[in-house]
């Protein structure tokens, strides 16, 4: 399949849809990036020691809420494969993984194990760790359509799946 075949089929399930799309998106990392910035603010002791990013309680801030926030990406990556399939997705679809414990584990899981191996890989170097950020890309996708599968059988499928695509993709 060829990139414009990709781009076409894209447009294609977005055509009436690009509304709830931006809010999908809007609300995802809205969410994400901008609901821990007044926590980060109370804990560096006010607005201007937050500006001069003098507190290491704020980025402490930042990693906890990153983590805890961590399955709206999956399901945010969900929303848009449904839109992608055709199927009916809706904004409350961002907070499924907050409605079934035992997905929001798993996508927790998956966010925090996928990291740390990406960070093992970079301590070798850069590029690496990039490669592999790449190889695990398909990761969330391969839960959603396998949930029985465990969270190194999905990076593993992730692997295989992209193995001399990784180019591609970047």
């Amino acid at each position: 399949m060829n990139i414009g075949t990709i781009k076409r089929e894209a447009k294609a399930s977005l055509k009436n849809r690009w509304g709830l799309a931006i809010l999908l998106t809007v609300v995802t990392y809205g969410v994400y990036t901008l609901l821990p910035i007044p926590f980060e603010i109370v804990a560096s002791g006010g607005y201007d020691n937050w500006m001069k990013d003098e507190s290491d309680s704020a980025s402490w801030i930042s990693t906890a809420f990153a983590i805890v926030f961590s399955p709206l990406l999956m399901a945010n990556y969900w929303a848009f494969l449904g839109l992608a399939r055709g199927e009916s997705v809706q904004l409350g679809h961002l907070f499924k993984t907050f409605q079934d414990f035992g997905l929001y584990v798993k996508s927790l899981g998956i966010y925090v194990l996928m990291t740390l191996y990406v960070m093992l890989w970079s301590l070798l170097l850069l590029i690496p760790g990039i490669i592999k950020a790449l190889a695990y890309s398909q990761t969330y996708y391969i839960c959603k359509d396998n949930p029985t599968y465990s969270i190194n059988q999905a990076i593993t499928e992730s692997r295989r799946l992209m193995n001399g695509y990784k180019g591609q993709y970047f």
